[in-house]
């Protein structure tokens, strides 16, 4: 896919009063290959990058939540209008493998078997939990464990409560 780049507005979603989200016409979702083809990177302002996916709305539009903190740090308000480039994620999650994440996978070959098994967008919900903090002994701390509750549970019982030892 060649990187696609457009100007939009910032949006905020009706049914989630603090989600902001850049709209992606029609005609751009369909150069993409449509929802759920793949996943992007968004770079907004050629400032601020992170992996993404389409989400449908109604008429074929999509859009892609952009968080808070991302706002603040391009400076822009839903209202405004951003300049928006999307490139293909080749990445092998499509999202960052928080280094604390990676390490236990490499020593654990349960874990990395079992994690492997688990349906992509799983894989990307674990490593966005553990790797949402900022202190490196909070990431590893949960890391841990979902990796050793991942262990525990049957591929067909696994949900996220689970891992997080609620279950």
């Amino acid at each position: 896919m060649q990187p696609l780049t457009f100007q939009t507005k910032i949006f905020r979603l009706e049914y989630l009063l603090n989600v902001a989200y850049l709209l992606v016409p029609v005609e751009i979702v369909a150069q993409t290959g449509g929802i759920g083809a793949r996943r992007l990177i968004c770079t907004v302002n050629h400032q601020v990058s992170w992996p993404c996916g389409l989400v449908g709305l109604s008429g074929g539009d999509a859009y892609i939540t952009v968080s808070k903190a991302r706002l603040r740090k391009l400076g822009l308000n839903v209202g405004n209008v951003a300049s928006v480039v999307l490139t293909e994620d080749k990445s092998e999650y499509g999202t960052e493998v928080p280094e604390e994440f990676q390490e236990i996978l490499n020593q654990d070959e349960v874990a990395r078997e079992k994690f492997a098994a688990l349906k992509p967008a799983m894989q990307r919900y674990l490593l966005n939990y553990a790797g949402g903090v900022k202190s490196p002994e909070k990431r590893l701390e949960r890391s841990l464990l979902l990796l050793e509750n991942l262990k525990r549970f049957p591929l067909e019982k696994v949900t996220f409560r689970a891992l997080l030892g609620k279950e």
